[in-house]
């Protein structure tokens, strides 16, 4: 995982200043959950809630598991 989240760290962000989870947090939360599965925002935010001790082993989540707004 670490491999795949220093291949997302020269990904553009095209989000507001503003954001609060790393992009690269919620690319590998929505790709791990696709792989699971799950085919919305909803189930990937699902996914993650219901994973969040594992995904903090190594993704930073700051701010918790993102919303799937």
């Amino acid at each position: 995982m670490r491999k795949l989240r220093r291949l997302l760290r020269p990904l553009k962000d095209p989000r507001a200043d503003n954001s609060r989870h790393a992009l690269a947090d919620i690319v590998i939360i929505a790709l791990a959950a696709t792989l699971a599965g799950a085919k919305s925002c909803t189930e990937f935010e699902f996914f993650g809630r219901g994973r969040e001790e594992l995904l903090r082993e190594f993704l930073e989540l700051k701010h918790g598991i993102p919303s799937h707004d």
